[in-house]
């Protein structure tokens, strides 16, 4: 049988005859320095696997000649290996059955493709979902997004009476150029929060918290400011992101509408998503000649509520993070606009509402309808801000 020989030294890779013996293996070739036929005797207890050779080949090499190496190539050549020496581990079955040149540092081959893989996931998620945002027009934001809002404020308990009331607070407080169908939905969590295709839901429970319309008006401005730079849909596309994510690691039904609801109602949203949103408020409240006292005030009341109820943060608190640097953030603001400039209209509408969600308490159906007025149907106040804080 044939093998290639290599002394380690030279460099000069030999055409050799092997002999399998019991107890060794005769290596003869012809010694290209001096033209004669040398033989050399591997006894097989010197003989160990050295790594899988070129060209699904084995390679041999011996304890006493660390520098030398053996090369069988062929199929015939290696089951000839395992047949003669069929106890040793370097004639192993495994060893003959190595037809792939595998790299010695595997293992950080492996770690680089699961670090790139990792990679790729995050970029799919943090960018891509971004990218789905600036492709999708608000309008069709508002259609694709329908059955999503449905399913939120279908059986949720809507009061009608109520939606109404705060949808006419609303429009006196919001920019008129995107103003948001606003709900009220009958329930003691102390929770607010927008959803993609232009909608902001209030939770009694937080209406019951608010004291006064200046807090309200900061209220509305903030969920109207995550409307305004489309966080809700950001953070719908950021969930279908990982939903595909998961999809892939994990094959099976994905759910849809049903299924993503009760992830909207609880997604946390970012810093810079918050730091986004309160800017917006500040500003409208600003426009509107509301003191930012009102923005202060609501994120006081909602820690004070986290204290009163052992350090366990409301639903609001948990998903509008960082209370503390926010209410600073209003104070601060407090200095540039000292003076309080609104009229009574914004009183007399939160007066009203407050009156009508109380009126309602008890006798609120399930049966409701959901739906809210819609907002050009509801008084118009203040036509000036159509272009809104940005």
């Amino acid at each position: 049988m044939k093998a290639s020989y290599t002394d380690g030294k030279s460099g000069i890779e030999y055409a050799a005859d092997i002999q399998l013996q019991p107890s060794e293996i005769l290596i003869s070739f012809y010694d290209a320095a001096d033209g004669r036929l040398k033989t050399l005797h591997w006894h097989i207890s010197f003989i160990r696997k050295f790594r899988p050779g070129r060209r699904g080949s084995v390679m041999l090499a011996n304890a006493a000649f660390p520098s030398a190496s053996l090369e069988f190539t062929g199929r015939e050549n290696e089951k000839l290996l395992s047949h003669t020496y069929p106890n040793q581990a370097f004639a192993t079955p495994e060893l003959v059955k190595s037809t792939f040149n595998i790299p010695s540092n595997t293992n950080l081959v492996i770690a680089g493709v699961l670090l790139w893989c990792a990679g790729f996931l995050v970029f799919f998620y943090l960018f891509v979902g971004d990218l789905m945002v600036a492709a999708i027009s608000r309008e069709t934001e508002t259609n694709v997004t329908k059955s999503l809002v449905e399913t939120i404020t279908t059986g949720n308990n809507v009061d009608t009476a109520a939606s109404a009331k705060l949808q006419a607070f609303g429009n006196a407080i919001l920019p008129d150029s995107a103003r948001p169908r606003l709900y009220v939905i009958n329930d003691d969590i102390v929770n607010a929060f927008a959803l993609p295709g232009n909608t902001i839901v209030v939770y009694k429970g937080i209406l019951d918290k608010i004291t006064d319309y200046r807090q309200l008006a900061a209220l509305l401005g903030h969920e109207y400011g995550h409307i305004l730079h489309r966080h809700p849909l950001r953070g719908l596309s950021r969930h279908l992101a990982m939903t595909i994510i998961v999809g892939w690691l994990v094959p099976g039904d994905m759910g849809m509408a049903n299924n993503m609801a009760p992830e909207m109602e609880n997604m946390r949203s970012s810093r810079s998503m918050e730091e986004e949103a309160d800017i917006t408020a500040l500003g409208i409240l600003m426009h509107k000649g509301i003191s930012a006292r009102g923005m202060a005030e609501l994120f006081e009341m909602l820690k004070k509520e986290t204290d009163a109820e052992g350090g366990e943060p409301s639903v609001f608190v948990s998903t509008h993070p960082d209370l503390h640097t926010r209410i600073e953030t209003a104070k601060e603001s407090m200095k540039h606009n000292p003076s309080e400039k609104a009229g009574p209209e914004f009183e007399n509408l939160y007066r009203s509402l407050m009156n009508t969600v109380q009126e309602n308490n008890e006798d609120t159906s399930e049966d409701q309808s959901p739906e809210s007025p819609n907002p050009t149907d509801t008084v118009s106040v203040d036509s000036a801000s159509q272009n809104g804080s940005k």
